[in-house]
């Protein structure tokens, strides 16, 4: 059968080419065709291109990279393969700089698997990340999501642990979350909160709380929440832009 050949936009040609290969699986909310041609290289819906991102995830193998175009994916997602890459339309673009349309991901992300890579998309509404493997790397992203609970203590954020972990490293990002209502005596709206992580590097970040709706109090927002670290702990060259009272770090 005669393949659908996928016409890049800039933002993707750019991002695979950073990538330096054609993706292992593709993801369109778009695909329906039983076939599709990306750069000569054929892919069969339901074995390598898949319309849903947990779908892909699902039939991914160690050492895969995960190419998610353009669109919105409410998929709660939970990344169980070790050595994985998931990446996005800007791919390698700082989260704060000018950006091409985003592969939007508004479900639950539970990274659950060591060695997982996230670079290039964008989180919101529901899409808090939570991290509960070794050795992540979560690059290049939006995050705007709301804020969930981490590994202990009661405290929240759009990124946290959900396990004791090591080696997890947040670059070159922007995150701005929106308020969820909690208290501000609890000091619960972290943006980033960890509770019990070895070797941490938080490093090239845009945080701001931009998105706040409330402003009395001092302890509405805190930029990180780091309740224990081991190891070496990495916090260079981030920005943080308050529009209203809290913590850079709590």
């Amino acid at each position: 059968e005669i393949s659908n050949v996928i016409e890049l936009t800039e933002a993707d040609q750019l991002a695979i080419n950073a990538i330096g290969k054609n993706p292992d699986i593709i993801v369109n909310s778009a695909f329906i065709k039983p076939n599709y041609e990306l750069n000569e290289q054929e892919y069969t819906l339901g074995v390598d291109c898949f319309a849903s991102l947990a779908d892909a995830i699902a039939a991914a193998s160690s050492g895969d990279v995960i190419y998610v175009f353009a669109g919105t994916y409410a998929d709660e997602l939970t990344i169980s393969v070790s050595y994985i890459t998931i990446a996005g339309p800007n791919y390698n673009v700082h989260g704060n700089e000018t950006r091409y349309s985003e592969a939007n991901i508004t479900g639950l992300t539970t990274i659950s698997a060591n060695n997982v890579n996230v670079n290039g998309l964008k989180f919101s509404g529901n899409g808090a990340i939570k991290v509960g493997g070794n050795n992540t790397t979560i690059s290049h992203i939006h995050m705007s999501a709301t804020q969930v609970a981490c590994n202990g203590n009661n405290r929240k954020g759009c990124i946290v642990d959900s396990a004791n972990i090591s080696d997890l490293v947040v670059l070159n990002s922007k995150i701005d979350a929106p308020n969820n209502g909690s208290a501000n005596s609890t000091f619960t709206n972290q943006f980033m909160s960890f509770s019990n992580v070895t070797n941490l590097t938080i490093s090239g970040n845009y945080i701001t709380n931009s998105g706040a709706t409330t402003t009395s109090g001092s302890g509405n927002y805190a930029g990180m929440r780091i309740y224990t670290v081991g190891g070496k702990l990495n916090i260079t060259n981030n920005e943080f832009r308050w529009a209203t009272n809290g913590y850079v770090m709590y």
